[in-house]
């Protein structure tokens, strides 16, 4: 495609159309940022070029942004010795998209089943699943429930320092243990 111009000098300019296209870019959640600062252009004489600059250059919290540009900047490398050099017109544009992705987690937290006995059970362990925390980022976990009488109850967990985390950052699903006490049998 080109679009007709007329020049100061009277003369008719022909003026290609191009295609701008920033690239674009995903990683999972690592608490770094994610930047592309990649572009193509596509329709300009073989010996031009085109630089742009990048307005959004990272992004570092879960979310998708547009990897836009602003300033575009014609090198022209053709023939300028040409009555009319080649004067461009950016008609399309592509614009790429810069993606964090949430990291999924599943804390699993540890059962335990005991005949009545009087005394107060209860089981700490706990272990992360999934793509895990960020470096850097791993909370203070524990289980929190105990049991002493006949019951069946989850066994739930604490974070006990959760400022060290974004919880946007993370898809986190909690998969408890299960706690029981059964009955003594009659003698």
């Amino acid at each position: 495609n080109y679009n007709l111009m007329s020049s100061d000098t009277g003369m008719l300019v022909v003026s290609p159309n191009i295609t701008v296209m920033t690239q674009s870019a995903s990683k999972m959640y690592d608490g770094t940022p994610l930047m592309n600062p990649g572009y193509k252009v596509y329709g300009l004489e073989s010996m031009d070029t085109l630089l742009v600059d990048l307005t959004i250059a990272s992004v570092t919290d879960a979310d998708t942004l547009v990897n836009d540009y602003s300033n575009a900047r014609f090198v022209l490398k053709s023939d300028f010795s040409q009555a009319s050099p080649t004067v461009y017109t950016i008609e399309n544009e592509i614009k790429g998209t810069l993606s964090v992705i949430r990291r999924n987690v599943t804390i699993h937290t540890g059962s335990i089943t005991h005949e009545y006995d009087g005394n107060t059970y209860y089981n700490g362990e706990v272990t992360i699943s999934g793509d895990g925390f960020a470096t850097g980022e791993e909370p203070v976990i524990t289980a929190s429930e105990t049991i002493t009488n006949v019951d069946v109850k989850p066994n739930s967990y604490v974070i006990a320092n959760p400022e060290v985390f974004n919880p946007s950052n993370y898809n986190i699903t909690p998969n408890p243990g299960t706690l029981t006490i059964t009955a003594r049998p009659l003698n």
